[in-house]
């Protein structure tokens, strides 16, 4: 058996910073998405939301977040997600619905 070192390895390191970005991107877009739909509702009927301006300025005012600041701001801020694996789930189903979305438009 060979001995462990106290210092994470290569292998340990480069998949946990990779775990801590993927799911910032997650949260950042479920709650872009929670927000931009939102926003939709509010804007008289025939008026569309310019989703990349939209973007562009929701993803400034997150910058600089981590995974579990954009976790906890969603949890805090939308009534029935009440855990990361909602969250988590939401995030395929929007991920999946814009796949079939691009498709029908082509």
């Amino acid at each position: 058996m060979a001995n462990r070192k106290s210092a994470p390895t290569p292998m340990q390191k480069q998949f946990a910073e990779t775990l801590e970005e993927q799911r910032f991107e997650m949260f950042l877009h479920v709650a872009r998405e929670l927000t931009g739909r939102a926003k939709q509702r509010q804007l008289q009927k025939g008026k569309a939301l310019d989703w990349e301006a939209f973007n562009t300025w929701f993803n400034k005012q997150y910058e600089g977040y981590s995974a579990d600041e954009m976790l906890e701001e969603i949890l805090s801020n939308v009534y029935w997600l009440s855990s990361e694996q909602a969250v988590i789930d939401l995030h395929f189903r929007y991920r999946d619905l814009n796949i079939k979305y691009d498709k029908n438009r082509l």
